[in-house]
C-alpha cells in the first residue's frame, strides 16, 4: 500500500472523487489501495514526481517536496454527464 502525507488536507470535491476510486483519505495522509502503481517522471526536477495508477484505472501525480518530505497531490477531474 502507499501511503503519502500532504502539505494541506484535501477539499472535499478531491477527496470524494479519489474515496470512489478507493482511496483512504485521512486529513493530509492518502492511502492507495493495494494495487496503486508508482512510475517517476522523467526528466527528474529537484522534487521528484510520480504518476499514480490505481487499480480501476484512475490516473494523478504525486510530487515529493525534497526539502519537507511532503507531498503534493494533482489530481484529474472526472467527467461530468
Amino acid at each position: 500500500m502507499i501511503e503519502i502525507e500532504m502539505t494541506a488536507a484535501l477539499s472535499p470535491e478531491v477527496a470524494a472523487i479519489l474515496a470512489r476510486h478507493g482511496c483512504q483519505v485521512l486529513e493530509t495522509r492518502l492511502l492507495f489501495p493495494e494495487g496503486t502503481r508508482r512510475k517517476e517522471v522523467y526528466p527528474r526536477t529537484y522534487d521528484e514526481r510520480h504518476l499514480i495508477t490505481l487499480p480501476d484505472g484512475y490516473v494523478c501525480m504525486v510530487q515529493h517536496l525534497r526539502l519537507s518530505g511532503l507531498y503534493i497531490l494533482f489530481y484529474t477531474p472526472e467527467p461530468h454527464y
